[in-house]
């Protein structure tokens, strides 16, 4: 018997309802879950059961619905004494009321869904708002409630209905007596259904099924099997992201639509075969939840829909038997008792049909074949309009473009349409991710355009953005420098490497084999292994994108095996990688090694980019470089080992024919290019032991103890020289450097007294073999008299004593001996040079001392037309200052910074007069990074001079340290230089130069880097250019470093002053925060300098 029953529903919030009967007290507390349709079905269960096995049969007409109700949405306001003390609280909310009445009886009943068991009773509906409100003021009272949030209802909410087959109860009391009622077929709960597998009719009735775009006929024949009286067992084949599950779904919610429409049920369940076995670890125990699954399917006719046809024959495979699910499974179909749908790939197909070919029979295959570009292009823009309808996002037409070209280019293991597709819904993750994270007040849609596409797929892959958009492509020698930043003394590598990255970058290499194919030969530790790691890091981003084999282990024919699997253990070494990071490079190291089996499990890697499991499963090679590796030729002929002058091409051709000879002809020809590594030169093994000892240097222990070492050029030197054994290259060297000066390090460290402070090891050569001296580095000491300036005034008072300070100053100074001698001199020289123009020609010199001079004068009358800016006229010699009553705070701020700017320009025009007296000539600042990654200090104080220069106007000349070569053209990247100078002759150039010389120290946690120090030395002489500068350096070399303090320490953002106590937050690289920045680290030691300056107030 079916009956239509009415449910309230509501969604409470997004992906969560509530159903319920709130007339039927057994079931009027809600039901919470995901899914509306599965909490419907729950309830249609408990109303069955309370049919035949609850209710006695008096009482059974509870069960029947209102006649026609209808759901009200009541606005309540109420007032409520809360605090006996306190007038009363006004109490509002919006309730949920469903109406109706019994049969033909007149009184009207209210049920509300959020207080279950309440039922109101009123003649007739008039009273609705004001019974509802006299319930609610009662029910607050009873409940003692403070507001009224357990009744609010803002949530949308409904009246469905619920077709009802509840069979036919028994009426008389005796029929009850005895065993309670056996229910069947669809008057059953399928609870082991419930547990392994997922109901896609309630996920269709829900609308949370994918949808199928251009596959209309595969979806109608799909259709046709889910209708069909007779059970049907389908299979649909079809390469990886083609749209099977999609097709399902489509044809899942079509199904249900026509049943639905029909008044008949056959729902479909979509499960797997791990998922049927999860969680069964004791024997038999899976088996028997496979039968309750097959007969709770062959009871209610439903559909099974499997996600893997190979997944049936694997799910409970052991190594001590053969048992599957497939086997159980089996006996159902061959008594069509209920049908099945599963999906494969051609591969997966053919392995499934050669492990059960009686199985796989009772399946009817079904192609699906890829869409092309056109057709895919078609699903997108529908798929697309589907998303701009709902969501804040907006595709533009160059977006959808780049998602078919990268997904085809870079997905290649996929299908159309399902790769572009899934590209799509990523992009539109990540644009929704920008408008939940960012407020954006009057910004209604977010853009999805080539960036965000290309961003997208760089996080997947870790290919670089230069790759992934158009245009962004480096230049030739860009490329080259990174390599050769890497790679040392194999020019014919980097230029290989540079032309494949180049490649790559246009989009020019062919999408049907791997991105590139090297063989590297020649002697050990020439930097084979080394050039592998650089192409991971510069196309993958990580080091950790090579995956390295060493082929001495598959030397044997089992090496397969482990490569690509078995039949038990299909995962194999090689391919299960490469499936999950098939963005890498694969390195197969010293190839003449491996088996001959195992070399030719390379033919198809190397040609179609493509290597099949022992599962069917075919692996994707070709968005990954493969990189071979070998020695081959290399003990054959010794006089090209080491240090030979052999050419170029002799040594190509001797280990091209190595390789041609061991090699078979189908794999030679298959590797796109052989490079033979030459032997390394002095030059290359210098560098290499550079960036060795580099490494070394910065291990744990000599971080936490705060040990910079500094490495002397002639101990690089020493090393590359005699510490190498010409038979294997570099190899050695680390292990050198370890015995020569890691072991003796920890053992003088050992010897050396417990300190707190920076501890300087500079390690240099020596007769004896290495020598090693401890240098303490302290801290630079606070000096007795206070170096920080006077805080601003908060006050009118503290205004008018720091004005009447600066005016004593500024008299003393108008009145000192070097201000009388300066402005005699500039009168001088003005009339020397008017005397020379009147000749024809003014000298440069004459020129420059008269520019210095103007500049002082002239700085100092324009402190004094300030501070007379701000007398009063009425009363001449006192400041003009707001009174009490015209005091404001801005007014104050205002005053305290005009006072700061004198002051600090009273100050440096102090320095640049005692410059002027001394007769100063000028200085040169020298900075050296020299323990640990100082390049990114170093580029910041190569800002901050530039922003002294510039604030001071210094005027001066630059010139840069490239490991032990000084030139003039600025590097690309600072933070790679070893040192830069600077060089001034301006007035006050050498009180800057001196008030910042010492040391810099940047400590850093060992979570976080390696310490790095920095020296900065000064030299009394300045050099008007770059190029004399620099010449001047080369002849002179770089200042000792002497045994000066720790001027400055910077970490976690700020710069300390150790002299001062001073500590400033970095700014960010903008021109008038540095300026402040870099004025509140030098005034206050100008001031320190400035032997006749007074204390004046000031700010910090």
């Amino acid at each position: 018997m079916k009956k239509e029953f009415y449910v309230y529903v509501a969604q409470t919030k997004k992906g969560l309802y509530e159903v319920s009967m709130p007339w039927v007290p057994s079931l009027a507390e809600p039901l919470r879950g995901p899914s509306a349709a599965q909490l419907k079905e729950e309830l249609m269960f408990r109303l069955i059961e309370l049919a035949h096995t609850s209710l006695p049969p008096f009482l059974l007409d509870r069960l029947i619905p209102p006649v026609a109700p209808y759901l009200n949405n009541i606005y309540v306001e109420i007032e409520r004494q809360i605090e006996p003390d306190r007038p009363p609280v006004s109490l509002t909310a919006v309730i949920h009321v469903v109406a109706g009445s019994w049969g033909e009886e007149e009184e009207k009943r209210l049920w509300i869904p959020k207080a279950p068991q309440e039922t109101l009773v009123l003649p007739t509906l008039d009273d609705l708002y004001a019974t509802v409100n006299q319930w609610v003021r009662d029910y607050a009272d009873e409940h003692m409630l403070d507001s009224l949030e357990p009744l609010q209802s803002m949530h949308h909410a409904y009246l469905d209905t619920i077709t009802v087959d509840i069979g036919y109860p028994s009426l008389l009391d005796d029929e009850r007596e005895g065993p309670p009622e056996k229910l069947s077929g669809r008057l059953t709960r399928p609870e082991t259904l419930e547990q392994v597998a997922t109901n896609l009719s309630h996920r269709a009735e829900d609308s949370t099924l994918s949808a199928a775009y251009g596959r209309e006929k595969l979806v109608d024949e799909l259709v046709d099997v889910f209708t069909s009286k007779r059970p049907m067992n389908v299979c649909l084949v079809g390469p990886s992201g083609v749209g099977k599950t999609a097709i399902v779904h489509e044809a899942a919610r079509r199904a249900w639509a026509m049943n639905t429409a029909y008044q008949e049920r056959k729902d479909i369940w979509q499960s797997a075969g791990d998922r049927i076995i999860a969680g069964m670890s004791i024997i038999g125990q899976w088996e028997m939840r496979t039968e309750a699954m097959c007969r709770e399917l062959k009871e209610r006719k439903d559909v099974l829909f499997v996600e893997s046809l190979i997944g049936m024959l694997h799910a409970g495979k052991t190594t001590h038997g053969d048992s599957n699910v497939a086997r159980f499974i089996e006996p159902y179909l061959e008594q069509d008792h209920f049908g099945i749908v599963t999906e494969a790939t051609e591969e997966t197909w053919t392995l499934a049909r050669s492990m059960a070919p009686g199985f796989v029979d009772h399946f009817r295959r079904i192609q699906v074949p890829e869409l092309g570009y056109k057709e895919t292009l078609g699903v997108l823009s529908e798929f697309i309009r589907d998303i701009e309808a709902h969501h804040q996002v907006r595709y533009t037409a160059d977006a959808m473009e780049s998602v078919l070209h990268l997904s085809r280019r870079f997905f290649q293991n996929d299908a159309y349409p399902g790769k572009a597709v899934r590209l799509i819904k990523q992009c539109q993750y990540e644009a929704l991710r920008y408008v939940n994270e960012f407020d954006w007040e009057y910004q209604t849609e977010v853009r999805v355009d080539t960036d965000l596409v290309a961003r997208v797929v760089q996080r997947q892959t870790g290919l670089p953005l230069t790759i992934l958009e158009p245009g962004k492509g480096r230049a030739p020698d860009e490329i080259r420098r990174q390599f050769e930043s890497r790679v040392f003394g194999q020019p014919e590598a980097i230029e290989a490497v540079s032309a494949l990255v180049a490649t790559i970058e246009q989009g020019l290499s062919d999408p049907r084999k791997p991105l590139g194919s090297f063989l590297f030969i020649g002697p050990s530790g020439v930097g084979k292994t080394e050039t592998a790691k650089a192409i991971a890091t510069d196309l993958f981003g990580s080091v950790e994108r090579m995956i390295r084999f060493d082929m001495s282990e598959f030397s044997s024919s089992m090496g397969i095996s482990r490569l690509i699997g078995t039949s038990r253990d299909p995962d194999g070494e090689l391919t299960t990688k490469v499936r999950l990071q098939p963005f890498c490079v694969l390195l197969f190291d010293e190839i003449e090694k491996a088996h001959p089996m195992v070399i030719d499990l390379l033919l198809q890697v190397l040609g179609d980019g493509r290597l099949t499991d022992a599962a069917g499963r075919n692996v994707d090679f070709r968005n990954a470089v493969i990189i071979l590796t070998s020695n081959l030729g290399a003990g054959t002929e010794e006089r090209w080992m080491g240090f030979s002058d052999t050419s170029t091409s002799d040594r190509r051709l001797h280990y091209l024919r190595a390789a041609e000879t061991f090699f078979r002809p189908e794999i030679f020809n298959r590797i796109d290019t052989i490079i033979a590594y030459r032997p390394l030169d002095a030059e290359a093994l210098r560098r290499i032991a550079r960036r060795t000892l580099q490494g070394l240097l910065e291990r744990r222990g000599l971080r936490q103890a705060q040990v910079m070492v500094d490495v002397d050029q002639a101990l690089i030197d020493y090393l590359a020289t005699r510490s190498v054994d010409k038979r294997y290259g570099a190899r050695t060297l680390a292990h050198r450097i370890e015995r020569t000066l890691i072991t003796p390090l920890a053992e003088k460290l050992i010897s050396q007294p417990v300190s707190q402070d920076v501890t300087r090891v500079v390690i240099s050569p020596s007769d004896d073999g290495v020598q090693m001296d401890f240098i303490h580095l302290n801290k630079a000491p606070r000096p007795s008299e206070k170096v920080a300036l006077a805080p601003a005034p908060k006050e009118l008072a503290g205004v008018v004593t720091s004005l009447e300070k600066l005016q004593t100053k500024l008299l003393n100074t108008l009145k000192d001996a070097r201000f009388s001698e300066i402005s005699a001199q500039y009168e001088t020289i003005l009339d020397a040079i008017n005397n020379e123009a009147k000749q024809g020609s003014v000298s440069a010199q004459l020129a420059d001392q008269l520019t210095s001079r103007e500049h002082v004068i002239n700085q100092i009358e324009r402190i004094e037309e300030r501070l007379q800016g701000l007398h009063d006229p009425k009363n001449p010699g006192e400041f003009s200052v707001p009174t009490h009553s015209e005091e404001t705070k801005s007014r104050l701020q205002g005053l305290s910074k005009m006072l700061r700017e004198l002051e600090e320009a009273s100050i440096w025009a102090d320095v640049q007069l005692e410059s002027l007296a001394n007769s100063e000539s000028g200085v040169t600042l020298v900075f050296q990074g020299l323990s640990g990654p100082a390049g990114e200090i170093m580029s910041k104080w190569h800002r901050w001079v530039e922003v002294i220069q510039e604030k001071f106007e210094l005027n001066g000349s630059f010139a840069y340290l490239d490991r032990s070569t000084w030139q003039t053209s600025r590097p690309r990247d600072l933070a790679r230089a070893h040192g830069f100078a600077f060089s001034s002759t301006a007035p006050g150039a050498r009180a800057i130069a001196h008030s910042i010389g010492g040391f810099t120290w940047c400590p850093r946690p060992a979570s976080i880097g390696h310490h790095a120090l920095l020296h900065v030395g000064t030299t009394d002489e300045a050099h008007v250019s770059s190029e004399a500068l620099r010449d001047a350096l080369k002849a002179n070399g770089t200042p000792h470093i002497g045994e000066d303090f720790i001027e400055f320490v910077e970490s976690e953002g700020h710069l300390e002053d150790v002299r001062t106590g001073l500590r400033v937050p970095i700014p960010e690289d903008r021109g008038q925060n540095l300026n402040t920045f870099m004025t509140q680290i030098l005034v206050p030691r100008l001031y320190l300098q400035d032997k006749n300056a007074h204390q004046v107030g000031g700010k910090d």
